[in-house]
């Protein structure tokens, strides 16, 4: 929506920050119109439950002492999987929301990033609910979005170039927030209404939106093109 034509430069950039959103608005008002609407319940939407609470209602805490020694043993060994997986995943997305592409004026907070991540994942474990991160695309794909681009040409090649990235707190803090609000009614009904194709859109959406500018997918397309047809930037 950046290179459009049409509509003034806000129009195309507001477009081009919130059109996932607005996708998902439209598609789960089409579901509900017409044909679509008449599918009911046939129509697979997000499961969601409708009061705040554990799924199969119990109590919020685990009890860890109900386990016997060699299942506590045995758990060990995926904890410590998905641990350092987790661990690898939060660094990954540290360095690519904060490459030196964006031109981040501020300095980077990788040990203070990691700290609030083990405390993620002892609550969670405690609670027994499924731990949390910066995840890829999600957080490289924030930081981009808060970048004010500029269109170069190099070698005959269009390519955009972060002249600045606007650092604050408030769309972190906005975001965590409404995934909190969401979570209570009734709000939680609404997201039931979300269709779960419209879902899957969004996430294949967000993987291919994180290709372009992506260093380890230009290599890759580089290795896979024609000497004679590649196009250096």
């Amino acid at each position: 929506a950046r290179r459009w034509t049409l509509g003034t430069e806000k129009l195309r950039v507001f477009v081009s920050d919130y059109a996932p959103t607005m996708a998902i608005i439209l598609w789960t008002g089409i579901s509900k119109i017409g044909r679509a609407g008449h599918l009911g319940g046939d129509l697979p939407r997000v499961n969601v439950p409708r009061n705040f609470g554990t799924t199969d209602g119990r109590s919020w805490v685990l009890d860890f002492f109900s386990l016997e020694g060699w299942a506590i043993v045995l758990s060990l060994v995926p904890a410590l999987i998905i641990l350092v997986l987790f661990i690898f995943d939060h660094n990954v997305s540290s360095i690519m929301a904060q490459g030196a592409e964006f031109k981040l004026k501020k300095g980077s907070a990788y040990h203070l990033d990691f700290f609030v991540l083990g405390v993620c994942i002892v609550v969670t474990g405690i609670l027994g609910i499924p731990p949390c991160n910066g995840l890829i695309p999600q957080a490289p794909l924030h930081t981009k979005s808060l970048g004010v681009l500029r269109t170069e040409e190099r070698n005959g090649v269009r390519v955009d170039v972060v002249e600045k990235t606007w650092e604050q707190r408030y769309t972190n803090f906005g975001q965590a927030l409404l995934t909190g609000v969401v979570l209570f009614r009734p709000l939680i009904g609404i997201l039931g209404l979300v269709p779960n194709a419209a879902l899957h859109g969004l996430f294949i959406f967000m993987a291919l939106a994180s290709l372009p500018g992506n260093e380890l997918w230009e290599r890759v397309c580089l290795v896979a093109s024609e000497p004679r047809l590649r196009k250096s930037t």
